[in-house]
């Protein structure tokens, strides 16, 4: 998708809305589809915060902490979203936030594909590197143990 293209349908006042109102009732390939949409247009920044304001942070982290016993590949385009979102002050807050996540980000580090430990230490460092407070969270969490066994085993990109 063109980035003007990006910038024009998120600019539209109902696109993400529809888009996560798709996220929170549609079946599977609804929710699918919708996260593939909503991942290609956070690519935009100023969509990012109107993605954050339309409530997709709660459907997707409450996914992820529910996610236990769900396939690790189809955890990774959810964490794709989080982790863009968390590049924006509104996204680090919003997932921040959520009790239970710090948890969660450490156990997908632990477990999680590849591409999902990728996006779990991205989130992680967004949203520790702007707090004090998530980065002690991290800490208590686990999150250093599985940091450097990253460091050890992890592909390029999560280093």
């Amino acid at each position: 998708m063109v980035d003007v293209n990006k910038a024009t349908i998120g600019g539209h006042s109902d696109a993400i809305r529809a888009l996560v109102k798709l996220l929170a009732e549609g079946d599977s390939r609804a929710r699918k589809e919708a996260i593939t949409a909503l991942y290609s247009l956070c690519f935009y920044d100023d969509n990012k915060k109107r993605a954050v304001m339309a409530g997709t942070v709660p459907l997707l982290v409450g996914g992820l902490i529910n996610s236990a016993g769900v396939p690790d590949d189809t955890l990774e385009r959810p964490l794709g979203v989080l982790n863009m979102l968390a590049t924006v002050v509104e996204g680090r807050t919003a997932i921040g936030n959520h009790w239970g996540i710090m948890g969660t980000l450490v156990r997908l580090l632990k477990q999680g594909t590849s591409r999902s430990r990728e996006h779990a230490v991205a989130i992680l460092s967004s949203l520790c590197c702007n707090s004090k407070q998530r980065a002690t969270e991290a800490r208590e969490a686990g999150a250093l143990e599985h940091c450097r066994q990253l460091l050890d085993d992890g592909t390029m990109r999560s280093k």
